[in-house]
């Protein structure tokens, strides 16, 4: 996020020092920062996996969103983790929607966080992944049990 204002602040001076208009419209985006509790001992998370929870009693599912794999340093227990997800909330028809967070590591789930986001949202919505004891990924499908 710091090297988003850094560029910002940058295309403003630019703009200010050859005598352009000095407002500049920035895309209304919206990205999930993601941190997390510490997991087990010798746990390291290696993916990211975000999905909406769409329909409603037997006929609940989850729909994949975003999924990416860490990069070597990145680690949400010490610092966030942003994902971008402004395409997906301008796609949807209600005001809000339900999203699951998944942190994996090995193939197992070892941190989750559940709750609503506005679809109107816009800039930063932060996300705390709970961690989980144990692997609650007995099928090994990367998903909760």
């Amino acid at each position: 996020m710091k090297s988003l204002c850094i560029i910002v602040r940058s295309l403003s001076l630019s703009l200010l020092l050859y005598g352009c208009v000095t407002e500049v419209a920035l895309p209304q985006i919206t990205l999930l920062q993601i941190t997390s509790e510490p997991l087990a001992e010798g746990v390291a998370l290696e993916l990211i996996r975000v999905r909406s929870i769409e329909g409603t009693g037997a006929q609940t599912h989850a729909v994949l969103v975003v999924e990416r794999p860490l990069q070597e340093g990145e680690d949400p227990i010490k610092s966030p983790v942003a994902l971008d997800i402004t395409n997906w909330l301008a796609s949807r028809n209600a005001s809000e929607v339900p999203l699951e967070v998944l942190g994996l590591s090995g193939g197992q789930v070892r941190a989750r966080y559940e709750g609503m986001v506005s679809t109107a949202q816009v800039g930063l919505v932060s996300v705390k992944l709970q961690a989980l004891d144990e692997p609650c990924d007995g099928d090994a499908d990367g998903y909760v049990d």
